[in-house]
């Protein structure tokens, strides 16, 4: 079986800006790399981060959930502690995908590039995770876009029920194993 084609992330900072550009199809197998990337930048100081989205051809259920958690966490501590996201330039169907699962407000959108001096490092979309990480994460993600707009419940009953057992069963058989 063919692996499912994945976005491209590129990384950059400078100085508290941090920016990450997507480009291509930003899904499940490359969620795990993003919500990482996000993780580096907030630990190397970034206070304000830029998506470049212009590129990105379209967001799965999963990768938007991941990106829901980096909005939400940076969205509502950033009353606190300053940190923000921005959503640069995202394509019109990848904006409404956003506000489709009620998710919008977590961000602040940026119509144009800012002039930010920015050089971008193509980091590997898909690191060295099981296929448990994968499913704990893409749980995680489906269970926070449900938190974060109740009408997506009925959207993502059955996929957030099915990766539960799954996360079960890859549990069983590793305690077994052990």
């Amino acid at each position: 079986m063919n692996k499912p084609l994945c976005a491209q992330i590129a990384i950059a900072i400078n100085g508290e800006s941090g920016g990450i550009r997507i480009s291509g199809r930003a899904n499940a197998t490359c969620s795990v790399a993003f919500r990482d990337v996000m993780e580096h930048l907030r630990e190397h100081g970034a206070r304000k981060i830029f998506l470049y989205l212009r590129q990105c051809l379209l967001m799965d259920s999963t990768f938007l959930g991941v990106l829901a958690q980096q909005g939400g966490e940076t969205y509502h501590a950033g009353r606190k502690d300053g940190l923000s996201i921005f959503l640069v330039s995202p394509s019109e169907r990848v904006r409404n995908m956003i506000e489709n699962l009620g998710i919008l407000d977590e961000f602040q959108l940026v119509p144009t590039e800012p002039d930010l001096a920015f050089d971008f490092h193509v980091v590997n979309p898909t690191p060295d995770c099981d296929l448990r990480e994968y499913t704990r994460t893409s749980l995680e993600a489906h269970q926070t876009l449900i938190d974060l707009n109740h009408d997506n419940l009925s959207r993502f009953k059955e996929v957030t029920s099915l990766l539960s057992r799954d996360l079960k069963k890859y549990s069983a058989t590793e305690e077994q194993s052990s």
